[in-house]
Parts: C-alpha cells; structure tokens; sequence
C-alpha cells in the first residue's frame, strides 16, 4: 500500500532522511538564486541550475564538481573570492553584494561547512537584488533632485521635529544673517523670533505636531543675527520623511513688502513633498531641454497639462527675445563653469499670452562631473513687471510735461530751489538756486516791477 504525505516525511519512518534529501535538492533547483560550495582549496563541491547557468551564460564555463576558481572565472575575478571564503571560515557567516557581468546586483551569504566540528568549506547564497538596489538608486536620486531644489530655492526653507529645527537651506541663513546653519541647527524652533511672538510660534509648532488644525500661513516678526527686527511671512506644512513626520516652514522676507515693493512667493519645499506642494512652479529638465517632471503650479503658469509639457522643451516656451540670454547660461552650466544661476525671463503660455518669470535653476552631476539632470523652480513676477512699467510711464509722462511746459517751472525744498526746467531762463535760473524760494517771484516775472515798500 502506498504511503501518504505524513508516513513518508514524518519523524522517526524509515524514508524520512531520504525524503527531506529529495525535497531540499527540488527546492535548492526550483530556486533563481544561486547557490553552491567550495571545499577548504575552495574547489567546488555542489551547485544548483541556477548557478551552472549564470556561469555558462557569463562567463562561458561548464561548471563541475572540483573546478577551482580559475576554472570558472578570469583572473581579475577569480582573485575576488580567495578573500571572501577565508573570511567566512575564519570570522563566520557574513553577508555582502557583488555585480554580475550582466549587472545585476546579488546579495551573497557566506557560511561556513563544518563536519564533526571541523571547517570543511563555505556554502554561499546568491539572491537577486538588482530590484532593490534600482529602487534605491531612484530613491537616492529623487533625495539628490529634491535636495538641489531646495538648496537653490529663492525662499528660505527650515524643517524640525519635537520643537528643534534640524534643517535649514541656504537662503534661510542669508536671509537671518548668519555665517552658517550650524548657528541655529539643534536650537529651538521660537529661538530666532522676536519675543513676543516665540510662545505663539512655539504654541502653533506643538498643536500642528498633535494634529490640531493651525493657522499654517501668516507674518510674524523674527531677528537677524545682529539682533535687526523684520517682517517674515510664513507658510508652514506636515511632511513626511523617511526618519518620521516634521514640520517644513518656508519664510519669506517682506519688509520690502511692507514698503511697497511686492513680497517673493513661498516655494516647495523637501524631496516629493516639497515638488508637489503648490507653492512655485518646479521642474526638473534633461541636457537636452526636455521636461522630465513638472508639479502643478508650473502647469497653471503656463496652461499646459502635464502631459502636454512632457512632449515640450523650455527653449520653444521662451519669449524669442530672451531666448539668447537663457540658452547661454544654460551652456555655462552644462560646461562646468557654474552650477546654478537665476534669471527673469519671458514665457509663452498656450493660449499665446506671454509672462514674465523669475528663476532660478540648479543641477545635479555625475560622478564625471557631467550633468545628469537639471531642478529649477518658477515665479510669476508679471504683477512686478506691469507694476514698474507703469511706474517708469508716469515718470516719462511727468518728465515730459515738466520739461516741454510753455513756463518756467521749479521745484525747491525747504526754502530752497533744487532745480527748473528748460524754459526756466538761463539767468533767472541761476538766480534761483542761489535765493530763497520767497524770492523767486521777483526773479521769475519780468514783466512787472515789484516795488519796495519802504518811503521813498
């Protein structure tokens, strides 16, 4: 009578060795890692499909029981493993990564053989991880992106944790001051605000950080270095980072706001977080102009999908005029002779209209030093540029009545004549700036005679 599954594999029957032999040696050749093991003259012993096949198709070698390395590998190969077995035998199991020709990436685990309680070789497991080491890679490549894009933001960027600020960019210790961000790295996150606003800073820091609905976007005043006073406009955000949730804070110097002038947006801010927060356009281009990302602030800029920007290059998108001046400092930077730069410049939106943008554009390179990709970050400043050119049209128009008025005209301040205008005469002008202003009527009007008052 045929045995079932648990009389043929359980403890104690007669085919229980022989069995569990059968079903490991199916497993050890179903698997696609590789495995196998060399002797003490770190000959091989035993080895699975797997392995034989990696071999043959790498390297042109049949592998076979007692085949020493330079059997199955080249020299410059074969040197490498002589190391890895004795450390194995000599240390323990241990684990490392090595590149196949084809490169792929495998994770190998060393183990030593003992019998009877001597060393007798190194079994070693092979496991594909060329997947995880790719999705580390992009990983390491997006920090890389995302960090070039803060660190050539126009807006200064401080995260923290816990109430302590552990990172700041830049423009942040520009803007506050200081020589370097080790002056306020590890400090508390109401350290560089006036006074009276640290409990409220703080206070806000601590609700957000307990999931309380805060105000995330308001002005507050902070302190320089020196100890100066001045307006910051904050916007604040949660993200979530590989080491756990922080605050992102992004401020904004609008003093010059407060004069008149307008303030600078807020940007994005850190890794995927930061480019997809709607704050600036972003984007990330290839050498050749091409858009390899772009977030949503920069779509509606321009007006173009995603979609649709991915089949566009920024050049076709800049104003004809000022595309000399861009495509130049775009070569300074695929040259080496700078890594980042800013400029203002004109776009084309898609339904034709043009608007000026302030930029400022980053790039990551290569271990040759080459560009591998370029970050850049978008402001729209046609609000700005309108804003002046109407300033600079009523100076011209001012400047143009002053100057073409049928009579003399003069301005003067505190009793004084600064300046007249051309229709001013030569003589009565160099009169004014030499009397009082109360005296300019009698200068400026020769047709009649002012008569003294005194008895004749």
């Amino acid at each position: 009578m045929r045995k079932n599954h648990r009389d043929s594999a359980g403890l104690g029957g007669e085919d229980a060795r022989p069995n569990a032999a059968a079903h490991l040696l199916a497993l050890i050749e179903s698997t696609h890692d590789l495995i196998f093991s060399v002797d003490l003259d770190y000959r091989l012993v035993t080895f699975n499909q797997a392995f034989a096949r990696n071999t043959q198709e790498s390297w042109g070698a049949i592998p076979r029981a007692g085949m020493g390395l330079h059997d199955l590998l080249p020299p410059f190969q074969a040197a490498l493993w002589p190391p890895m077995f004795a450390r194995a035998v000599n240390e323990g199991p241990y684990h490392t990564e090595y590149t196949l020709k084809d490169g792929r990436w495998l994770e190998l685990s060393f183990n030593p053989i003992t019998v009877d309680g001597a060393s007798a070789g190194v079994s070693v497991f092979g496991k594909d991880i060329t997947e995880r080491k790719a999705a580390e890679e992009f990983r390491i490549a997006n920090e890389r992106r995302f960090r070039t894009l803060i660190e050539h933001s126009p807006i200064a960027i401080a995260m923290g944790r816990d109430g302590i600020i552990f990172y700041v960019n830049q423009k942040y210790v520009e803007m506050f001051g200081m020589e370097s961000a080790d002056q306020v790295v590890g400090q508390t996150i109401g350290s560089r605000w006036a006074p009276e606003w640290r409990p409220i800073i703080e206070e806000r820091a601590r609700r957000r950080a307990a999931g309380d609905a805060v105000p995330s976007d308001f002005e507050a005043i902070a302190l320089k270095a020196d100890g100066t006073r001045f307006t910051v406009h904050i916007r604040a955000a949660g993200v979530e980072l590989p080491d756990g949730p922080a605050a992102m804070v992004f401020l904004t110097d609008v003093t010059v706001k407060k004069m008149g002038d307008e303030a600078l947006r807020t940007s994005e801010a850190r890794f995927r977080s930061y480019f997809n927060l709607p704050l600036v356009g972003a984007f990330v281009t290839s050498t050749e102009k091409g858009f390899i990302e772009v977030n949503d602030r920069l779509c509606a800029i321009l007006g173009y999908s995603r979609d649709e920007l991915a089949h566009k290059n920024w050049a076709e998108l800049t104003h004809p005029d000022d595309l000399e001046g861009a495509v130049d400092q775009f070569k300074r930077l695929l040259a080496g002779e700078i890594d980042a730069y800013t400029l203002e410049k004109r776009f084309l939106c898609k339904d034709g209209h043009a608007i000026w943008a302030a930029i400022g554009v980053g790039c990551v390179r290569k271990a040759d030093g080459s560009v591998n990709y370029i970050c850049g970050n978008m402001r729209d400043i046609s609000e700005r540029k309108r804003a002046e050119e109407a300033l600079r049209a009523s100076e011209s128009l001012f400047r143009t009545f002053f100057e073409k008025a049928p009579t003399g005209i003069g301005f003067g301040r505190n009793g004084a004549i600064l300046f007249v205008n051309p229709n001013t005469s030569q003589s009565t002008a160099a009169k004014a700036r030499t009397r009082p202003l109360g005296s300019l009527l009698s200068i400026s009007s020769p047709r009649k005679t002012v008569r003294s008052s005194r008895p004749r």
